[in-house]
């Protein structure tokens, strides 16, 4: 419900864990790793969930049609060429649909087509294997 209202839903909870066994953790295991968040996600104390509503840019739908076809354009206005836009969120597969389809990104019949809208897990799958590099300012 909160998703197709594209509120951004938070859920709090912790658990306590002492600095000794995480540090061991941390060597242990890759923070991105699937056993790291299950350790760290478990057995939490749940506080509480809210949804914010966190309004888009009041011109994103015209910077939008400016990057997909380089200029604005009615909306019976067809366009030959254009630029594939596609917005990549963390946010919840619903809340995500809704705000691309109010930024003029897909439409509400794009939302709903296969291989269009998709979860985390199935763009990982779809990237495949990656690695993570930071820079350690050296």
């Amino acid at each position: 419900m909160a998703g197709k209202q594209c509120l951004k839903v938070i859920s709090y909870a912790f658990k306590e864990i002492e600095m000794d066994s995480f540090n061991e953790l941390m060597l242990q295991e890759n923070s991105e790793s699937a056993r790291f968040r299950e350790e760290i996600e478990s057995d939490l104390i749940y506080l509480g969930t809210f949804g914010v509503k966190d309004d888009l840019i009041e011109d994103i739908h015209n910077t939008v049609q400016l990057i997909r076809y380089g200029k604005l354009v009615e909306d019976d206005e067809e366009v030959d060429n254009q630029v594939n836009v596609r917005m990549v969120t963390g946010d919840h597969l619903e809340t995500a649909k809704q705000v691309a389809i109010q930024a003029g990104i897909i439409t509400e019949s794009e939302a709903n087509t296969q291989g269009v809208c998709m979860t985390g897990d199935q763009f990982s799958a779809e990237v495949g294997n990656y690695e993570n590099v930071w820079d350690e300012g050296k």
